[in-house]
This record gives structure tokens, sequence and C-alpha cells, in this order.
């Protein structure tokens, strides 16, 4: 039993899926595939349950994952240490963040800082445009953003990855006569105002944000764009809209507000994910690249973000 395959494991449970493992991993889904049947086979039982379309853990997947977690964060730390002792990584490393981003890199940088204490990080906020600029002009080292697809990083010289997915949800006041509900119905808001955090190009653009909103049906008075979430929550707390955030936020937003996900099926779920220029970085901006998939911070949240869709 290899800490590789392990890895390949983890992988698997984090995404729900052989493909994404494998685009994370840079593997080939077959040696992925390969992998996993190997543990299997080393411990007897089955760990996955998978289909076609589905992948999910058997009981004894959930006691397996539930122990290597700790085991492959206590791995990566030793590795970690070992080569912040051998190498005293030093230096700066500059991180961008987007709108809604700042309490889990806030947690993330708290851990890498405890490993690197020698590295000065400064962390920065920007229009999700201006953070793929600022990245690919080497003015931040690594960025972190929800609504950048791989499809308007195609042609640029970045490596992405893949950390959890976010849905994005209504943001409602909480005496809102639908705040209680678990999902929305479109009717139910024919003729309001939706208050956007959007930009007028780049990834997280109005025009983005608009398809999604015909896409969910709704038939709404307008939308109304805005340029940072507190502008946002506080004309949604007036009473003059309704808002969008990904659901991630859900525990981080005060009682005043109530989050309405969309049905199941519907479009709106990205994926959250770091971003950094193509090739070998700085020392400091390798080593928190590798060691933010096996973070105890990454782990955690995507068990919350589990938790809560169960």
């Amino acid at each position: 039993m290899t800490i590789e395959r392990l890895r390949c494991f983890a992988a698997v449970t984090r995404h729900m899926s052989f493909t994404r493992a494998a685009a994370e991993l840079h593997m080939a889904q077959t040696a992925v595939s390969r992998q996993i049947a190997t543990l299997e086979e080393e411990l007897g039982c089955r760990l996955l349950e998978r289909n076609n379309r589905t992948v999910g853990l058997t009981p004894a997947g959930e006691r397996f994952l539930e122990g290597i977690g700790p085991l492959l964060v206590l791995y990566d730390k030793t590795l970690a240490e070992t080569r912040r002792v051998g190498q005293a990584i030093g230096g700066e490393l500059h991180i961008g963040i987007g709108q809604y981003e700042g309490r889990f890199v806030s947690t993330l940088v708290k851990e890498f800082c405890g490993a690197y204490p020698q590295t000065e990080v400064v962390i920065s906020a920007h229009q999700y445009q201006e953070l793929v600029n600022q990245l690919l002009s080497g003015t931040l080292d690594v960025a972190f953003a929800l609504p950048v697809s791989a499809e308007y990083l195609a042609d640029k010289p970045v490596e992405l990855q893949e950390l959890f997915p976010a849905k994005l949800c209504l943001v409602l006041r909480r005496d809102h006569p639908h705040a209680g509900e678990k999902v929305f119905l479109p009717e139910w808001f024919r003729g309001e105002r939706l208050i956007s955090l959007s930009e007028e190009e780049g990834p997280c653009s109005l025009a983005g944000m608009k398809k999604k909103v015909e896409l969910w049906g709704l038939a709404l008075k307008e939308v109304r764009c805005v340029n940072s979430l507190e502008s946002m929550l506080l004309m949604v707390e007036a009473g003059m809209g309704m808002g969008v955030v990904p659901d991630f936020l859900q525990g981080e937003l005060s009682e005043k507000f109530a989050l309405l996900s969309a049905p199941a099926g519907y479009p709106g779920r990205d994926q959250f994910v770091a971003i950094r220029r193509a090739g070998r970085q700085k020392h400091q901006v390798d080593a928190f690249w590798s060691g933010i998939a096996s973070s105890h911070t990454l782990l955690e949240q995507v068990r919350r973000l589990r938790d809560g869709e169960a």
C-alpha cells in the first residue's frame, strides 16, 4: 500500500469523480481506476460504489477515508517541515482573492505560515478580471476564485487546482416569505430585483450572471450590478432585492439572511479554484501550491460541504 495509492483514493472521494481526480493528479483515468482496484484488493473489501454516472463511499470506504485523511495531512506536514528546515524557505508570497474567498483563504494561509514561518504572505482582494491580469503579470503568485472556468483560462499560461464545488444560491432577508424553503421555485420571484456582484466583462461578467438567471427560469424585474459583497448584503437587508452568493458562505452570513438553493439539475455549480502561472515558480510558491490539496483546511471544507448536502 503506497502513499500514491492513498492520494488517488482521497482525490476520488474529494471530487466523487474519477475524471476530476485524474485531472487533479495528472494521471490517466484508467490509472486512477487501477490504483483504487488494487487498494480494494489489498484491503479485501469495496471502498467505492460506482456506476456510469455516480461515485459513492461504502461504509468501509467512509471509515478508511476518516483514517487516512489525518495520515495524509501528517505525511505532507512532515515533508513540508523537512523541506523547510533543509531549504529555509523565506521570501514573499503574494496571494490574490476575489469577493467571497477571504475566510477560507485566511485559514489556509494560517496553516501555511505555521509550516513556513520565514515566508512573508501578502493577501490582496481584487475584481476577478484583475486577479487574472495581476497573476499573468507576475504581481500575484497564486489567486483563489469562485467563478473562473477552465474555458475562460484555456488560452492562458496558467495551472488550475479545482478545490471544491460551489453552488450558487439566492440570498434573501430572513423575513422573506420564501426564506424557509429548501429550494426555490422560479415563479416565487417573478418581478423581483436581483442584486448581482458582477463585472462588465471577464470570468464573473454580468452577462454570465444574466445567462444563469435565464436558465434558472427567473422572470425578474431587473438585474442590478454592485461592486462588493457588502453592498449586495446591505441592499438585500434594506429590502431592495435578493442576491446571489456561493453556498460555502452558509454559516458565515449573519442571521438577517437566508440562503435558498436551486433545485437539483439547475445550472449554477462552479468549481472553486486556485490558479498560478504555468511552470516552476519560487520555492515558497511551489511549497504553497503543492500543499493546498492535502491541507487540513481543504479537507475540512470538503467535509463540511458534503455534510451540508447530506
